[in-house]
């Protein structure tokens, strides 16, 4: 027996059936859909206080009070072609044949540019007056420019322009509307680079210079210094070689970078502030992975001369020690200097060229932890000789293990550079005996206790450079060892079997660089650091000299050459070493 309700509800729900079927044409009633008519997918009678659909199903129903309004994407389309129209017109409006009402050859700071022909690339002459070089004030919420869709007129003084466009009277309107777009996308481009901070995430992991936060502080800043403003540009000269959206500002950044370096060098100031010491640096990694390594030994000698200018080699002598001194300053003195010395080392293996600052580290201590300087944290870290004396191994940060290992190398490789004296070679073969054995007792022992850290330097910590650098480094410390070892006449049996010794774990070491190596080939040539080619060099002169490449070797020495030739797409240092050897120089 069906109830009075039941019919009451069912007589209604016929009556709604009808009317929607009288009105099929409509896919919706005049209203707004219910909560649940939405979910499902239905159609709504928008009856009030309950729709069709909910008395049918006997729910509660429920609409919104705010409801969602309709995103007219054609209008906002069109606002935003009206917006670039404007524009157009604007620039119409401004343009005069001679081209000094807009600016058609613009530099930075209102610097002249002369646009050559031949290359396109923009040739800016020095600096006529440090004072025009403070840059506009920059946004401080690079954000905000995601919510500006229209194109809008660049200030032609923006500091990231690349100007790529030679003045062709003919076609001048068409060049200045689309050299207006170029600058545009360009500044968007490089705050989206400072916003991602590509330096920080894929630079500063080999090069451990800057303190982030003092950097960005002065960075977000209008008022810059000169040395601050170069070491700005020498970051948007690295940071845009490793980037596929700002490869063509790069050769824009890296000019003005050497122009102010020649602006600061010119200057008598004394002594030159620290940033002008890190774009010095930053200049040389530049020069030797994207350059020619001449160019980059050049660079690096400027670098090494700016050290010694300031003193950095004397950064933690008693005297130069008050108490009230700012930490995270002299941390990034230290890193600046030990920086250079482990650069100077590293490239002077190429040509066995005797370095610089082997001698000078008696009064600057090794860097600290990387978390420690980044958060501010002071500790007093020890001298570089008390660690190569000391018998205790404990494993320090990475960058501070590629330091000792490279000082190792360097050790090794000076003694070919000793002079004879007034002593016999007799005696001179024993004490660079001696010397090398002490060498190699240290070595093996600082590379047992790294080894046996094990979960911080061997895989899946892979993506880290630095770490990966200094563990190849570590081993490339025997080659070094054996290759110079060997060159000794040995005069007792006992000493030719620790020389054939030595070339079995010299063997050893070059099949586990390999393996390091190709270890890296799944990941980004960016996480890969920019001196293995000088490692892998090593390898292959190891494996083709002291080595029967016939047997088991002869697939670990093509394996240098493959990784050296995929090297050598991004890394001039890899077409350096594979030069070197087609002619038979490196040895």
């Amino acid at each position: 027996m069906i109830s009075s309700q039941d019919h009451s509800r069912r007589s209604y729900y016929d009556l709604n059936a009808s009317s929607a079927t009288a009105n099929q044409s409509v896919r919706q009633s005049p209203g707004t859909a219910c909560l649940r008519c939405r979910d499902k997918k239905l159609k709504c009678d928008a009856r009030k206080p309950q729709c069709g659909t909910c008395f049918a199903s006997g729910v509660e129903c429920v609409r919104s009070t705010n409801p969602r309004k309709r995103v007219n994407q054609m209008r906002d389309l069109q606002d935003r072609i009206d917006a670039v129209e404007q524009d157009i017109r604007n620039v119409r409006s401004q343009f005069t044949l001679d081209g000094s009402s807009v600016g058609l050859c613009p530099s930075p700071f209102g610097l002249p540019v002369d646009y050559g022909t031949i290359e396109n690339t923009p040739y800016v002459p020095p600096f006529p007056d440090l004072e025009d070089l403070t840059p506009p004030a920059a946004s401080e919420d690079c954000s905000k420019t995601q919510d500006n869709q229209s194109f809008h007129p660049l200030n032609l003084s923006d500091p990231c322009v690349d100007a790529t466009m030679n003045f062709d009277r003919s076609c001048a309107e068409m060049l200045v509307l689309r050299c207006e777009i170029e600058r545009n996308l360009v500044r968007q481009l490089v705050k989206k680079l400072y916003r991602d901070q590509i330096f920080m995430d894929r630079i500063h992991p080999i090069a451990p210079l800057l303190h982030r936060q003092r950097y960005f502080s002065w960075a977000r800043s209008s008022k810059k210094t000169a040395s601050q403003l170069c070491l700005q540009y020498a970051l948007c000269t690295l940071a845009g070689s490793i980037s596929t959206h700002l490869r063509h500002c790069c050769e824009s950044f890296y000019q003005h970078t050497c122009h102010l370096l020649d602006v600061l060098a010119a200057e008598d100031k004394d002594p030159p502030q620290i940033e002008q010491i890190q774009a010095c640096i930053l200049l040389a990694y530049y020069d030797l992975t994207k350059r020619n390594f001449r160019r980059g030994w050049i660079s690096t000698g400027r670098s090494i001369r700016s050290i010694q200018y300031m003193k950095l080699f004397q950064v933690d002598q008693p005297q130069n020690n008050p108490t009230s001194v700012d930490w995270v300053q002299e941390e990034e003195k230290r890193r600046a200097f030990w920086v250079t010395y482990t650069l100077d080392i590293l490239i002077s293996l190429l040509g066995e060229w005797p370095v610089s600052f082997l001698g000078y580290t008696e009064f600057v201590r090794l860097p600290a932890p990387e978390d420690r300087f980044q958060y501010g944290r002071s500790i007093e870290m020890p001298f570089l000789a008390s660690v190569l004396s000391s018998t205790d191994y404990s494993v320090l940060s990475p960058f501070t293990e590629s330091i000792i290992f490279a000082t190792i190398i360097g050790n090794i490789t000076a003694n070919h550079h000793e002079s004879p004296g007034r002593s016999s070679p007799e005696e001179i073969s024993g004490s660079i005996r001696d010397k090398l054995l002490s060498l190699g007792a240290f070595s093996k022992s600082r590379l047992k206790a790294l080894l046996s850290k094990g979960q911080n330097f061997i895989p899946p910590s892979l993506g880290d450079p630095m770490r990966l650098f200094t563990l190849m480094l570590s081993h490339a410390s025997v080659l070094f060892l054996y290759s110079a070892l060997k060159q000794i006449r040995q005069t007792t049996p006992i000493e030719e079997t620790a020389v054939q010794s030595l070339k079995y774990e010299s063997m050893l070491a070059a099949d586990e660089i390999i393996k390091l190596s190709t270890s890296t080939l799944p990941l980004s040539c960016f996480k890969v650091h920019p001196f293995t080619p000088l490692i892998l060099a090593k390898c292959v002169a190891f494996y083709n000299t002291d080595c029967e490449l016939e047997g088991l070797r002869q697939p670990m020495a093509q394996q240098c050459y493959i990784l050296l030739g995929d090297m050598s797409e991004t890394n001039n240092l890899a077409t350096e070493c594979l030069s070197l050897r087609d002619t038979g120089r490196w040895k």
